[in-house]
């Protein structure tokens, strides 16, 4: 029997970090093939490759207004000298 409470936190981060409309494939997939032989470990790396993922394309909107903002505030107190 495999320890069910890492699966339960891996697969509760899945759910919730995941990209919305892949959420419940992508977790029934992992969890079929976790059931049909895969390690643990190999879960793990799945569910964190895919948030990491998810996370890096959702974060990769912001970098223009962030530098955008860092560069005005930079700027505005040298032009109000």
């Amino acid at each position: 029997m495999k320890p069910t409470a890492s699966v339960d936190f891996a697969t509760w981060i899945l759910e919730h970090l995941a990209p919305r409309p892949y959420r419940q494939s992508l977790s029934g997939d992992l969890l079929e093939e976790l059931r049909s032989g895969r390690s643990i470990g190999w879960y793990w790396s799945q569910v964190a490759s895919a948030v990491s993922t998810h996370l890096y394309l959702r974060s990769r909107d912001y970098v223009l207004p962030l530098f955008f903002s860092a560069a005005w505030s930079l700027l505005y107190p040298a032009w109000q000298l």
